[in-house]
């Protein structure tokens, strides 16, 4: 089996550089950064005011050590698992299994400019597609899927603009893995 691997890296702020993980539950402070980095992410910021407030009632930014995984590929799909996951600060790798053929190539993918980890398995209810780790420290908002998939069929208006915005960011990658497949021989497995 081959691996695939993307690699993102976002700057840590040095002002976030040792402190403890934000708790949701410390609704001042925490909260409120929360909500402006919720508002700050494009795929949320077409949503109105109101409902990002909403939203940020159900995440927490999560403090991940390197080495430490986001996401582990092929889990099953539970709630925990519909978790979306969009890197704030640091670096992570991305890697997929790919065809167990023994003559199958590596593909290195180059990410496009978005963090955004786990909204396949959000869509689509499967097992998660990638591995994602953090290869520094880093910042990760952490958005509870279950209650993002509820408040998506309780606010349809809202639920829509979510998901123009992950179907663009999917129709972006695909376009990226489409430029790179044109450039290289991945297709004749015989070389």
């Amino acid at each position: 089996m081959e691996l695939n691997r993307t690699r993102t890296n976002r700057q840590m702020e040095p002002s976030l550089r040792g402190k403890q993980p934000i708790n949701r539950k410390c609704k001042t402070m925490s909260f409120q950064i929360i909500y402006e980095k919720l508002s700050g992410i494009e795929l949320f910021k077409l949503l109105p005011e109101s409902a990002r407030m909403q939203i940020a009632e159900f995440c927490e930014i999560i403090r991940v050590e390197p080495g430490q995984r986001l996401i582990e590929q092929h889990t099953e799909t539970d709630d925990q698992n519909r978790d979306l996951l969009i890197v704030l600060k640091g670096s992570t790798d991305v890697d997929a299994m790919l065809s167990n053929h023994q003559d199958a190539r590596n593909l290195d993918l180059h990410p496009i400019n978005t963090d955004l980890y786990g909204e396949i398995s959000w869509l689509l209810n499967i097992p998660r597609t990638a591995r994602v780790t953090c290869t520094e420290l880093s910042l990760v908002l952490k958005i509870r899927g279950a209650e993002l998939h509820t408040w998506c069929s309780q606010n349809p208006e809202g639920g829509i603009i979510l998901m123009r915005g992950i179907a663009k960011i999917l129709a972006k990658r695909v376009d990226n893995l489409t430029r790179q497949m044109s450039n290289k021989e991945v297709w004749d497995f015989r070389k």
